[in-house]
């Protein structure tokens, strides 16, 4: 009894929570302003060592070099592409791969914290026992056909619809008996949680994905889709009239047909007077991948009463170019779940390079945030010893040649790869997000020069939580997935709309907070001076009165990205985006494509022209991508054309007590963003087009190119070195260094910028 007593007043007085469940008890909690690991109520930031080469001399490398968490693959009964099968037949289970991976962290580490990366799947035996609850194409087969454009799909292989009842009870079974084995196993009290994987490359993105061959033609599919429009609109009624078909009825419902899904370059949007079936179809097709992992985790954390953290791949919009195909659009549903902590995110494939590129956020992260999960960034840089890695592996050169495009921060020296570190990790430190090193092939760290880098960033990372990592940005990007769905299949216009942005908010030279639209009722948007909608097409009736209260206000700068508007669920017109932005809209007469570039042209706002110009005479993208729309308003200022033509395409609009911004693309460069901001007011601490990272108390820089850098600060601060642990610059505005390409900065500022 006193012991129970004990613990009871334990938890009172301490809030850490006490179980009699085996090993540490992780959680998220909000720490210095932003949500973070705690095991045993202590805060936890220290890297983890992610690896596919689970061997032991990796691990002893990182286990020297301070880390105390690692991560390597197992399943939940199978995985698709190593083949590796726990639950080998019906009654017959085999465990070795688990306790030999488990055995070489803990031989070499033997405090270690392991977190598992479990792949959700059941073996090929069970989809072959079950035929009825596989996926199947339009084609009407359960396997894709080759040529398939998505190279990623392991070939010949059947994969069970993730609706099928049937298959989540199989799951359900296997994935418990999982978990019974490492619970009671030798290595119980070293369970930190679980990074659920899943479907494709185990990033949970459907197996169509950027595939001619679509799926969702089986028969637990279409039951679940009714079943989602049942909870969605309640009665027949008003299915019928939120599709304007008299006759629809939920029971008689199918999954979109081939044709009407695979609309490429008919038009820039769907029609939804006609296709709200289409519509809804992407936002379900999207709501069952986080429901799914969902699913998992409920069965992880009602096993482990709640005791270790969960997370999964999700939250790719921004790096899938907003393709609703590929199941990343369900961000509002995975941040609903009570069983998910964090979410994790793969570095972005692309413009990594070396000094002129970095990493981006690959979802609306402040979103992540504002619902209390962890942004868990997963850093798999490779270095100047990873040419070797890839030749020892045998590749072709067409292979690793497509691997050094991809992964090409590949350096030519130990310094050069230490720089690509510190720029990775300084993303994680100056957003707030909890980071990784990953060795994707085994290898790419095998360097004492490159293990002493990551012994520093670990002890960085550490002590991070003495200080405040809140939010410092004064500039708000909003987007929305349900927008998404009302784009054409493998929309060029959604890559311009919320990819190519991301570029330009690396490198603007202030920090940004991205969220999604359905969040903005969440958040506090008085430290916002400029607010820029990337993809907000579709606008209810409730958006457009949260963005007149908590937006249109305050002398902010409100930058709308194309047809901003325009739909309203089922209605759409001219007046819609005209209504919301303050600015007359027109649609051109001629329905082509265009190129959404901008001829820079001023009338009227001299000031804001010259501002703009700085960018250079033209800005957008060249690919041509959508139909054009145009600003039509006597009482705006032109600041420029659609080239080649008369058309207003970037203009600005005094609205009372806030500036209205048209721009016909987001594709506009770092320049024509930063220049916006400042003049909206926003603080711009660099002015060259660096990678730049900021919050409360951290900033991140990596050059560009060689020169001088000034950093101004919003008000006077000291500024400390996190690389050399040496004050740079006390009690001041504004400080300079003199910096090689390539190189990073990695500082802490005091007394904090927000």
């Amino acid at each position: 009894m006193q012991a129970v007593i004990m613990a009871g007043l334990l938890v009172f007085f301490s809030g850490v929570k006490v179980s009699d469940f085996p090993g540490p008890v992780a959680e998220v909690q909000a720490i210095g302003g932003v949500p973070t690991f705690t095991v045993d109520g202590k805060p936890f930031t220290s890297p983890c060592f992610e690896t596919y080469a689970p061997e032991t001399h990796y691990f002893e490398q990182f286990a020297q070099a301070g880390t105390k968490i690692y991560s390597f693959n197992i399943d939940a009964g199978g995985h698709p592409y190593s083949g590796e099968e726990v639950w080998k037949a019906p009654d017959t289970w085999d465990f070795s791969l688990i306790d030999e991976r488990m055995k070489r962290v803990l031989d070499a580490d033997p405090d270690a914290l392991i977190i598992p990366r479990i792949y959700i799947g059941l073996p090929q035996w069970w989809n072959e026992a079950n035929p009825d609850e596989l996926m199947v194409l339009n084609t009407g087969k359960t396997t894709y056909e080759e040529p398939n454009p998505n190279p990623s799909v392991p070939k010949g292989k059947t994969f069970p619809s993730i609706v099928s009842e049937k298959w989540r009870a199989g799951l359900d079974m296997s994935l418990r008996k999982v978990l019974e084995h490492i619970h009671t196993g030798p290595y119980k009290d070293h369970i930190f949680g679980y990074l659920i994987a899943g479907l494709d490359t185990e990033e949970w993105y459907h197996w169509s994905s950027g595939s001619n061959q679509l799926e969702g033609y089986c028969k637990p599919m279409e039951l679940a889709f009714q079943k989602w429009l049942r909870a969605r609109y309640k009665t027949d009624e008003a299915l019928q009239q939120a599709w304007r078909r008299p006759g629809a009825v939920f029971d008689a419902v199918k999954v979109p047909s081939y044709e009407s899904r695979y609309d490429r370059d008919k038009a820039t949007f769907r029609n939804p007077e006609t296709q709200m079936d289409v519509i809804d179809f992407y936002t379900f097709y999207n709501d069952i991948v986080p429901d799914t992992i969902d699913f998992a985790a409920k069965i992880i954390k009602d096993y482990t009463k709640g005791t270790k953290v969960c997370g999964a791949f999700y939250g790719f919009m921004f790096a899938f170019r907003g393709d609703p195909e590929y199941g990343h659009n369900g961000l509002e549903r995975y941040l609903q779940s009570d069983n998910l902590d964090f979410i994790f995110v793969t570095a972005t494939y692309i413009n990594r390079n070396f000094a002129t590129g970095g990493t981006f956020q690959r979802g609306p992260a402040r979103s992540i945030m504002l619902n209390g999960k962890l942004y868990y960034h997963d850093s798999d840089s490779m270095s100047f010893v990873s040419p070797e890695v890839l030749k020892r592996m045998n590749w072709t050169k067409e292979v690793l040649d497509e691997c050094l495009f991809y992964h090409v921060e590949i350096t030519d020296s130990a310094q050069k790869s230490r720089w690509v570190y510190q720029r990775d990790a300084g993303f994680a430190l100056a957003n707030g997000f909890y980071t990784s090193f990953f060795d994707l092939h085994g290898g790419h760290f095998d360097h004492p020069e490159l293990m002493d880098e990551i012994g520093r960033l670990n002890r960085i990372m550490e002590a991070s939580t003495e200080y405040p990592r809140g939010s410092a940005a004064e500039i708000l990007v909003v987007s929305d997935e349900r927008s998404c769905n009302y784009a054409t299949m493998m929309s060029k216009l959604l890559g311009q709309a919320l990819t190519e942005p991301q570029y330009a908010f690396m490198q603007l030279g202030a920090p940004v907070d991205q969220i999604l639209l359905h969040d903005l009722e969440k958040v506090d948007t008085s430290p916002y001076k400029m607010a820029v909608f990337l993809n907000t097409y579709n606008l209810t009736d409730q958006d457009r009165a949260l963005i007149q209260e908590k937006l249109a206000n305050n002398g902010r700068h409100l930058v709308w990205c194309y047809t901003s508007g325009l739909f309203n669920q089922a209605d759409s017109s001219e007046s819609l985006m005209s209504d919301i932005m303050g600015i007359r809209m027109k649609a051109a007469d001629d329905p082509a494509y265009i190129a959404p570039r901008i001829e820079l042209a001023a009338s009227g706002k001299q000031a804001y022209a010259d501002a703009l110009r700085r960018a250079g005479d033209v800005i957008g993208h060249q690919d041509a991508s959508c139909q054009m729309y145009y600003a039509d308003d006597p009482g705006a200022a032109v600041m420029g054309v659609l080239t080649g033509t008369d058309k207003p395409a970037f203009v600005v609009k005094e609205q009372g007590d806030w500036t209205s911004v048209y721009s016909l693309t987001a594709a506009l460069p770092a320049t024509a963003y930063r220049e916006m901001a400042r003049m909206a007011g926003v603080h711009i601490y660099n002015n060259h087009d660096d990678t730049f990272y900021a919050n409360q108390s951290f900033i991140t820089l990596h050059a560009r190119d060689a020169g001088v850098r000034t950093i101004t600060l919003p008000g006077k601060h000291t500024v400390y070195d996190l690389i050399s642990g040496r004050e740079v610059a006390q009690n001041t505005a504004a400080f300079t260094r003199t910096l090689a390409q390539g190189e990073t900065l990695l500082l802490r500022v005091t007394p904090p910028l927000r």
